[in-house]
């Protein structure tokens, strides 16, 4: 052997083998490789065995040796495990293939993407197929050979929505096409054209499509939706084909026998009814004719509907007239003849009904599964099933409550849900860009803002668009409303449309949409001329590009804002400029740059946060930094994989259950990584002095059984110093996720099903907050145990907890601040409170059984504990209400309030014009007033209510020295009122609230309760003037406070005007005291003071402080006095005053027999009213006989005449409009309306108004 080599030839040949059987030994699957990979592995592999072997010196005389090089391709080769061995595996698998694998023609693959055969689990990639092994344990798939049952098996790996990936592909590294198709059987039979237009429609970018195949995540949302409605637009479009040669179809239920019955032509006298069983008995649906007897119905099955076959049965069913009067046409000679002229006749039906039957099927397939999303489509009907369900799982435990117990949407999720429905709206009228007969009113809409914002072609033009006709609904307008010249576009059908001339010569041509759009707009307005319609909408589609166009040229008719961030994530869609430096460019060079590797790191980084940590990186400490956090990062990921793998935590879970705990996981992992980079990113700050710990705000999550399956983090999350939970769902066996956090300060647990009180909690040493509130804790001893563990707590919360009677022993916790415990209950105060202690904590024990006080030392700590504490003093005794009093004063804190009194002068204040004799008394009530629960509020109005340092105007401290003796007045009529009465009292606290440290707010919420005082008064004054002069004091009241609402109806109006931006007709205006801003309470004011004296307004002064900073004018007030003066012309007022629920609600007592009596004629006559639209309703409808007809008419007419409606109202030929609807419930209301309207009269004529 150790002279073979150099024999000539024969060196050659035992070097071949030498390398062979090293290829062998290093390389996995070498026989699978091409010649051409061989060849170089093997050169390659010699090459790096020479050292050791020393074959360069046995092959001195072959050829090989001259040829030893690198070899890119097995730089390109994986390490892989198989068996005990480690080898080295061409990432490819087409050696994989079963190339003699065909599937049936009718296979359909599962929600993963895989077709099920011969008992065997069957991947389609690439138009090839390859046979698949579940790994039960790990939930892992791996790829089969074909011929070797012990080579290596790649593992493959999926998005839940049938996109798969292979361990040895790079999405970064794939094109735009690759991208699409690479979606799974969402994308078969879609073209790389129709693939491009849904990414573009949805506003999916590559870089989109790159993050979702890293993160293993489902399709960005509108792109699932806008691949959906291609997908159904092109089976739409191929099945008048279908129908022509007889083959199934997928149309709606029954559309086929629907349609035939609805043509025109079809025999009046005949009927066809579709059985849902083959047997043709038992339920069925019946078309055409509902009197048809049972030899004039053709019965077929439902099967045979949807497989093609009812052609064939009508050829045979019908009678040669019949068929000649269906078909507008000779019949056919032979059968075969006849059923084509059927089919093409309903193929060539469909053909004009796409549109209808497209947003049919796309509708009814969309309806939400459940009542949550049901409840969300009712108001959103845009939003698609999938993207409702991932919505619903960003609701909180309290929203999911208030949508099944009141049937409303919460104002947060209502407002995520419209972002994201008007996201849906942008995409679906994208399609018109791309295809002439989508065209949307939204389309047009779009279309016609872009041009208005990026030209002046708009600026004296006015462009409505109409349906079918000059005439027809309104589709859409844009452009002045008083522009000098007015366009009409007249919408045809299928993307075709008319300009409108007044005096048109001939038959108007139809043009496309962008075509007509150029002719319609001055030449010269636009850099394209007519004829140029093609490329000018490819302009129009550059524009909206940005994805925030398409939102702004909706103008969609709202100011609410949703959670933009949470709406994004909803979406998918990348924020930030980072993010999109990566994926949207080319694959990452070698090596990465910095900003490159940051992007890879940290992908929502903005450029700014790049340049502020970029110096600091680029030193040697910086560089150490990176590689630690680039490592941090690939350990993240792979948990994150690893817990997105995990088996569902329900062992029978159904397939929605599923589907929920992928997209929680999902967002489980969103929010980790985000979190990571966010710590990540303080790391590479430089070394100075600054905030180092973040946020991780997991609240409304529903993770509760979810967050089980994650193994402990082993990236650094050690920057996390606050997590909030609340409402998460948590129980207590789910607690072992806030190890993954060792240096928290603040935890919020509230909201969730803890039954005990974690005891990890004692283990975090830097815990100084801590919201265990609303949970069932049992409070057994260990519970006890390890609050006592927490010494150095700050805040503490328990509130909510029903089982807590005994609160937590203060002695240890001695930097305690605050302890709620409210809605608990605890029937005694803590122990611990003599302890020496660094402050003194707050106590609340509102709302529990409390009625104690502690009998300590006057000057103790306890003492001071007691003095501080919140409780509810109605429930303590009189001994214990005067300890109570006495701690509080010794520590010169007022026994009634919450802050200091206004004192004497105060009281004083409101006293100077007090009668010698009345003082004494007003003093004492004054003091019994502000002594009460809860005056605080109500005394902190009246202080609001005294002069200023300084009025703005000069008008307004006259106006106010004027008044001042009548507003002390008013001031001691509520004071008097709130004495007698406790009901009233808790109202005009609950009222005044916290008011806001301004004298015109206080003065606003006066003239509120001053309204009610007055009323008050009016309803206590038993006295017999009092009760003669009730009613005209009431109705005189009615009218002031009905003008009131109406001049605050002026002020809101103004308020709106300001606010509303300048592109929508406003002034564009903030909220706010400053320049060029709108003080909305000022405003008010300015018009009720203003108007007082011209209106007679209720209560009201005649002066406010800040009357320039509401900047009304007199112009202002003068046109609000004549638009109230006109609303009362004819019976606005009366109208008006019957809307005072006060004035109603006296009338409806003091007439009560006679209301009684017109609600029995109105009762009575809905019920008729009922039975006439029924009525009605059958006799507008197709499908009624003319015998019924003519019965119809009778019950109708006799109807009418007792509801006292006109014939010609009932007897018309369509069914009646909402309109008109509502017009006849008026008409039986009217009597009922008119007693009240009759009463109001009298009153106003006997009060002398």
């Amino acid at each position: 052997m150790v002279i073979t080599p150099f024999v000539p030839g024969l060196g050659e040949l035992m070097l071949a083998y030498t390398a062979y059987q090293l290829a062998d030994d290093a390389i996995e699957g070498v026989v699978d490789l091409a010649e051409g990979q061989f060849k170089e592995a093997a050169e390659h592999l010699i090459a790096v065995t020479t050292d050791i072997l020393q074959l360069g010196a046995f092959a001195a005389g072959g050829e090989v040796a001259s040829a030893f090089k690198r070899s890119p391709f097995v730089d390109g080769m994986r390490a892989v495990r198989v068996g005990d061995e480690q080898r080295l595996w061409s990432p490819d698998l087409g050696p994989y293939a079963k190339g003699d694998l065909q599937l049936p023609a009718d296979s359909r693959p599962d929600a993963l993407g895989l077709h099920s055969h011969q008992n065997q689990k069957v991947l389609r990639l690439d138009n090839q197929h390859y046979v698949v092994e579940h790994d039960e344990t790990a939930n892992t798939y791996r790829v089969k050979h074909p011929t070797r049952p012990d080579a290596y098996s790649p593992t493959v790996d999926h998005n839940g929505s049938g996109a798969w990936i292979h361990e040895g592909e790079n999405p970064r590294t794939w094109d735009s096409e690759t991208l699409r198709s690479r979606l799974g059987p969402v994308v078969d039979g879609l073209t790389p054209t129709q693939l491009e237009q849904a990414c573009e429609t949805s506003g999916t970018h590559d870089g989109a499509l790159r993050m979702m195949y890293a993160n293993r995540d489902t399709p960005p949302p509108l792109l699932a939706d806008s691949l959906k409605r291609m997908k159904l637009r092109v089976e739409i479009e191929a099945t008048p084909e279908k129908i022509r040669t007889g083959a199934a179809t997928d149309l709606p239920t029954n559309w086929s026998a629907q349609t035939t019955s609805e043509l025109q032509g079809w025999p009046s006298n005949k009927a066809i009814k579709v059985f849902i069983g083959d047997d043709l008995v038992g339920d069925a649906m019946p078309y055409g004719a509902m009197d048809a007897t049972d030899a004039n119905t053709l019965k077929i099955s439902h099967q045979d509907v949807q497989a093609g076959k009812l052609p064939e049965q009508l050829s045979v069913f019908l009678s040669e007239t019949e068929l000649s009067t269906l078909l507008s046409a000779p019949v056919p000679e032979t059968a075969a003849g006849r059923i084509k002229a059927l089919r093409d006749l309903l193929a060539n039906t469909l053909e004009q009904e796409k549109a209808a039957v497209f947003n049919h099927l796309y509708s009814t397939q969309e309806v939400s599964d459940t009542p949550h999303g049901r409840l969300i489509q009712q108001q959103f009907p845009q939003l698609p099933k999938d993207l409702v369900a991932t919505l619903l799982l960003r609701t909180s435990p309290q929203e999911l409550t208030v949508m099944s117990s009141e049937q409303r949407i919460p104002l947060r999720l209502k407002n995520l849900a419209r972002a994201l429905a008007n996201e849906v709206r942008a995409s679906h009228a994208s399609e018109g860009f791309y295809n002439d007969a989508l065209l949307t009113p939204d389309t047009e809409r779009m279309a016609l803002n872009i041009v208005r914002q990026h030209t002046d072609a708009l600026g004296d033009l006015n462009i409505a668009i109409h349906e079918q006709t000059p005439d027809g609904a309104l589709r859409c307008q844009v452009g002045p409303a008083e522009a000098g010249t007015k366009k009409i576009l007249v919408y045809k059908g299928q993307g075709r449309y008319q300009i409108h001339e007044a005096f048109p010569q001939g038959h108007p041509p139809q043009y496309s949409f962008y075509e007509a759009l150029l002719r319609a707009v001055p030449a010269e307005k636009l850099d394209y001329l007519p004829g140029q319609g093609g490329i000018f909408k490819e302009w129009l589609k550059d524009q909206l590009k940005p994805l925030a166009e398409r939102r702004t040229v909706l103008q969609v008719p709202t100011r609410r804002a949703g959670d933009e961030r949470t709406t994004q994530i909803l979406l998918q869609k990348p924020m930030f400029g980072g993010l999109r430096r990566l994926i949207l460019g080319e694959p990452p060079r070698q090596p990465p740059t910095l900003k490159e590797t940051l992007a890879t790191l940290c992908p929502r980084l903005s450029e700014e946060q790049i340049q502020a940590v970029t110096p600091h990186l680029n030193t040697p400490q910086g560089e150490r930094l990176l590689k630690t956090l680039e490592a941090d990062r690939a350990t993240l990921d792979e948990d994150m994989d690893r817990f997105r793998k995990k088996r569902p935590s329900l062992d029978r879970a159904t397939p929605n259950w599923v589907l929920n705990e992928k997209l929680m996981r999902d967002l489980i992992i969103l929010e980790l990584k985000v979190c990571w980079e966010e710590g990540a990113y303080l790391r590479m700050l430089p070394p100075e002095p600054r905030p180092r710990g973040t946020l991780l705000d997991l609240s409304e999550l529903v993770l509760g059984r979810y967050i089980r399956g994650l193994e402990p983090l082993r990236a650094d999350f050690s920057h996390v110093t606050r997590l909030n939970l609340n409402g998460t769902r948590l129980d207590i066996q789910d607690v072992k996720f806030l190890d993954n956090f060792p240096n928290l300060r603040a935890l919020d647990l509230s909201g969730n099903e803890l039954d005990e009180i974690p005891w990890r909690l004692s283990k975090m040493k830097d815990l100084t907050a801590l919201n265990l509130s609303d949970n069932p804790i049992t409070w057994s001893p260990d519970d006890y145990k390890v609050i006592k563990q927490c010494p150095q707590l700050r805040s503490l919360s328990l509130e909510g907890h029903t089982n807590l009677t005994i609160p937590p022993n203060l002695t240890l916790m001695t930097e305690l601040r605050r302890l709620v415990m409210r809605r608990t209950s605890v029937i005694q105060w803590p122990t611990g409170m003599e302890s020496r202690r660094g402050s003194i904590p707050e106590l609340d024990f509102s709302n529990t059984p409390l009625n104690t006080v502690p009998d300590v030392a006057p000057d103790s700590v306890a003492a001071r504990i007691v003095a501080y504490s919140w409780l509810d003093r109605a429930k303590l005794g009189h001994l214990d209400e005067d300890r109570f009093v006495s701690y509080r004063r010794n520590f010169g804190i007022d026994p009634y309030r919450t802050v200091p009194r206004g004192g004497k002068a105060a009281r004083e204040y409101w006293m100077y014009f007090m009668a010698s004799e009345d003082l004494d008394y007003a003093v004492q009530i004054w003091d019994d007033v502000e002594k009460e629960h809860g005056s605080q509020g109500f005394f902190d109005v009246l202080k609001l209510l005294r002069p200023p340092e300084q009025f703005q105007t000069d008008t307004d401290v006259q106006l106010f020295q004027q008044g001042r003796e009548d507003l002390t007045t008013r001031v001691w009529q509520v004071l008097f009122a709130v004495d007698e009465n406790p009901e009233f009292r808790d109202r005009m606290f609950s009222l005044a609230g916290t008011p806001a440290n301004c004298a015109d707010a206080g003065a606003h919420i006066f003239n509120r309760m001053g309204v009610e005082t007055l009323l008050e008064n009016i309803r206590n004054d038993d006295t017999p003037l009092g009760l003669a002069t009730r009613e005209s004091n009431l109705v005189k009241l009615a009218k002031q406070s009905w003008r009131l609402d109406q001049v605050n109806q002026l002020a809101r109006k103004e308020i709106q005007h300001r606010v509303t931006p300048t592109n929508e007709g406003g002034l564009g205006q903030a909220f706010g005291s400053g320049p060029n801003q709108v003080d909305d309470v000022q405003v008010y004011l300015a018009y009720q003071t203003g108007l007082k004296t011209r209106l007679d307004l209720p209560w009201l002064s005649k002066h406010m402080v800040y009357r320039d900073t509401a900047r009304v004018t007199q112009t202002h007030l003068d046109t609000a006095f004549g638009d109230i003066t006109q609303r009362e012309q004819g019976d606005g007022l009366v109208n008006g005053l019957l809307e005072q629920p006060f004035w109603s609600d006296y009338l409806h007592d003091a007439y009560l027999e006679e209301f009684n009596t017109q609600r029995e004629k109105r009762a009575n006559a809905g019920s008729q009213l009922e039975d006439l639209l029924e009525a009605q309703q059958e006799w507008a409808s197709a499908q009624v006989t003319p015998e019924r007809k003519a019965s119809l008419r009778e019950q109708l007419i006799t109807l009418a005449d007792e509801l006292v409606i006109p014939h010609t109202v009932v007897l018309a030929e369509q069914p009646l409009s909402d309109a008109t609807v509502r017009d006849l419930y008026d008409h039986i209301q009217h009597d009922y309306n008119e007693l009240g309207r009759r009463l109001t009269r009298d009153a106003l004529q006997n009060a002398g108004l």
